[in-house]
């Protein structure tokens, strides 16, 4: 679904990378999970790790399989009748004041570039690389959430105080990452100049 957005068939929001949704066997049209397809979150998860394949079509197919593959169905013009619109006379949908956005879904519709044997790309450029010689520091005054200090490394890391002593000026700063899946156990001291 990546760079095309589509209309939930439900409730007509768009249907976006990150929302749980299932498309119709019949007529491809999406349709978020939780707008009435019956599917659990658990059936959704096995279908996207593909362990099992559950068919499912939208109320208007199971209503209405005929009509909807009527209006789905290819047209096909008569022998008498141009394949061609005059150069003079606008398209029907221009006329009727309605723009035709259809397309084919099936197949990648990204392009692909051609590639001659032996010819690969460049890789792409390491974004992570760090500059050369020391670190510096910088102390952002209402940098975080609850208006604190923020301490910024020109490696890239972020700091936030953990303990400070303003008699003497001492800071422990440890850094921002706070996660379970990531940790970051680096921390720094500095002293304030007191003057």
């Amino acid at each position: 679904m990546a760079d095309i957005i589509f209309s939930c068939i439900d409730c007509g929001a768009n249907v976006i990378d990150d929302d749980e949704a299932i498309s119709c066997d019949i007529c491809e049209r999406w349709q978020h999970r939780r707008c009435n397809t019956g599917i659990t979150l658990r059936q959704y998860r096995r279908m996207v790790r593909q362990e099992i394949e559950l068919p499912w079509s939208c109320d208007q197919c199971r209503e209405h399989p005929a009509a909807v593959l009527d209006h789905t169905a290819a047209y096909e013009p008569a022998a008498d009748e141009p394949t061609e619109p005059a150069a003079d006379e606008p398209a029907d949908y221009a006329a009727n004041g309605i723009q035709d956005n259809s397309f084919n879904a099936h197949g990648d519709i990204r392009e692909r570039p051609h590639i001659q044997n032996g010819e690969l790309p460049d890789p792409p450029p390491n974004r992570n690389v760090i500059p050369d010689g020391p670190v510096t520091y910088e102390v952002v005054e209402g940098a975080t959430r609850k208006g604190g200090q923020m301490l910024l490394g020109s490696d890239g890391y972020t700091y936030v105080v953990k303990r400070s002593n303003p008699v003497t000026g001492f800071v422990y700063w440890v850094c921002n990452v706070r996660s379970k899946a990531k940790h970051c156990s680096a921390w720094v001291n500095s002293m304030a100049k007191i003057v």
